[in-house]
């Protein structure tokens, strides 16, 4: 599924699978217990998706900005490390490049 980006789209398709009335007396506890498993959930999928990442040799950079349309002058690459600073190197990320 792909990844939303907009907080209030997200808060509006959660709150859709909820019946917070239904959740009766504690609601409180249940509403934490529920923000525990949807944050571990958000962990468990940043972690598959952003760590080890390799990183990139300058001829790699620019093939994939070109193949991407993107000019390599916006992104900060670091020659050094091989590595973007201003935006996600993680190919299944929303935000990535």
């Amino acid at each position: 599924m792909p990844v939303c980006r907009d907080i209030d789209d997200v808060k509006k398709e959660v709150f859709k699978k909820i019946d917070i009335k239904a959740l009766g007396p504690n609601q409180g506890k249940k509403v934490k217990k529920l923000k525990k498993l949807i944050e571990d959930k958000y962990i468990e999928n940043f972690q598959k998706t952003h760590f080890g990442i390799a990183p990139l040799t300058h001829a790699h950079f620019l093939d994939l900005c070109k193949s991407m349309k993107i000019n390599p002058e916006k992104l900060a690459y670091n020659k050094i490390s091989g590595m973007i600073s201003n935006a996600c190197m993680s190919p299944q990320c929303a935000l990535y490049m």
